[in-house]
């Protein structure tokens, strides 16, 4: 679930996610973002580039944490 946290969108993930990312709950400052777009398949090629790393990742199944990309 997305929150506001002050000046702060943050991401809520349960433990179990938290605990496959290898982190805590993704977070950015508002006035970092310059767009934000919704696709219907998360699961092309246009939205998924690069590497994935640190993270658990399971092809077309689970992928969390940060996608590195040029």
């Amino acid at each position: 679930m997305l929150k506001i946290d002050g000046e702060n969108l943050r991401y809520d993930l349960s433990w179990l996610e938290n605990f496959g990312a290898f982190g805590r709950d993704p977070r950015t400052k508002i006035s970092d973002l310059k767009a934000v777009t919704r696709h219907k398949n998360p699961w092309t090629s246009e939205v998924l580039r690069g590497i994935r790393a640190p993270g658990t990742g399971f092809p077309f199944l689970i992928m969390l944490r940060t996608m590195w990309h040029r």
